[in-house]
């Protein structure tokens, strides 16, 4: 039997067929009867031949075609990218950042290690660098792009005449610390220039921006026309006075400093100081602590609207950064200590240097710069400083 001959191998006696252990030949049992020792060495020799010949085909078979489950790799945990602020080669001083939802002006100066000094903090600096998009700290909205500073400072443009020792005293600086910035590019302090970018390191304190307006000339006093009584004849007949020349409508008068409630232009007509609307349109903002640059006039019916000159004088600025700010503007000198600032054209008609007469078109409306809609941001400065220019239009 092959079960005999695996128990051989194993080093059991091999015995006789049909005979057991112990047994002789004549004690064998009869033919038809096993002994309880022949089962148990059956019963071992199964159990060796299966531990020789390994499991049944078919346990080998399921074995081999179940493979077994991979464990997962963990995914990898997302880096979050770093708040993105776009360099501009053209404008070194500062770098470009888009406002995301949730955005403060504090947060993003955390974000992007912009710090402010014991005088002002990081907020202030960045709403004071973005005028006039930004008010307050906070008053930011997704999709809007900020001018942030390259290092801890204020940025600065010249949008009237003024000199440099000027804006550093409006700053608590002095005008070497300007100078000393690199990318100012200010060789000597008297070479400043309209629509410049500065850069104010280390500001102490911010610009007053003026509340109330002023007049941009001296307001003539007019006289009482004298009244000449008649006498007798023998008595000395009094000359009289000449009286005063009634003001012309040119003539300047004070304004009144109340607050200006908002209206609709009037075309055509120029007020007693000379300035007619720029556009046609209604006004979306006022002057005012929440609004202190000027005014807006919505364009929502005409997007592109001629902008025309509020009254004559020179360019002294056409240009600008579309994407922040004031975007494309222009600025014009009156002649008689009073500028008028236009933002957010589409495009610039005029430049730098050219006389324009009151009416004349300088520009379409737009929304470059910061605008949530296309209009027309509207400054009038008088002795540079920032007034109501609802008091001086018609």
């Amino acid at each position: 039997m092959v079960g005999i001959a695996v128990l051989a191998g194993l080093g059991a006696t091999v015995l006789p067929q049909g005979l057991a252990a112990g047994e002789s030949p004549a004690t064998a049992p009869r033919p038809g009867q096993e002994s309880l020792a022949t089962f148990d060495a059956l019963a071992t020799l199964g159990l060796a031949s299966q531990a020789l010949s390994g499991p049944p085909r078919s346990e080998i078979e399921t074995a081999a075609s179940v493979e077994p489950t991979p464990t997962p790799s963990p995914s990898p945990t997302p880096t979050p990218e770093p708040p993105v602020c776009v360099d501009d080669p053209t404008h070194p001083l500062y770098c470009i950042y888009t406002v995301v939802s949730g955005d403060t002006l504090s947060g993003i100066a955390q974000k992007l290690a912009f710090s402010g000094n014991a005088s002002l903090s990081a907020a202030e600096m960045l709403a004071q660098s973005n005028k006039p998009d930004v008010v307050s700290s906070d008053q930011i909205v997704p999709g809007q792009r900020l001018r942030v500073p390259k290092q801890s400072g204020i940025l600065h443009t010249v949008l009237v005449p003024e000199s440099l020792g000027e804006i550093a005293a409006a700053y608590g600086v002095t005008a070497e610390a300007i100078v000393a910035v690199a990318g100012n590019n200010i060789p000597d302090a008297d070479s400043i220039r309209l629509g410049q970018d500065l850069l104010v390191p280390n500001p102490l304190k911010l610009p007053q921006v003026a509340t109330t307006a002023a007049p941009p000339l001296e307001t003539p006093q007019p006289q009482e026309t004298p009244t000449v009584q008649p006498t007798p004849a023998p008595t000395d007949t009094p000359e009289p006075e000449t009286p005063a020349a009634t003001p012309t409508r040119s003539a300047r008068r004070t304004p009144t400093v109340t607050p200006s409630p908002a209206r609709t232009p009037r075309p055509g007509r120029a007020s007693d100081f000379g300035f007619i609307w720029p556009v046609q349109g209604p006004i979306s903002s006022t002057f005012g602590p929440s609004h202190p640059l000027g005014i807006d006039i919505d364009l929502y019916e005409d997007p592109n609207a001629t902008i025309v000159a509020a009254k004559s004088g020179i360019v002294t600025f056409a240009g600008g950064n579309p994407c922040c700010s004031y975007g494309l503007y222009v600025v014009i000198d009156h002649g008689d200590g009073t500028q008028t600032l236009y933002a957010h054209f589409s495009s610039i008609a005029v430049q730098a240097g050219q006389s324009v007469a009151r009416g004349q078109k300088i520009g379409n409306g737009g929304r470059t710069g910061y605008a949530t809609g296309n209009h027309l941001h509207f400054e009038i400065r008088v002795d540079g400083k920032v007034v109501d220019p609802m008091l001086f239009l018609p």
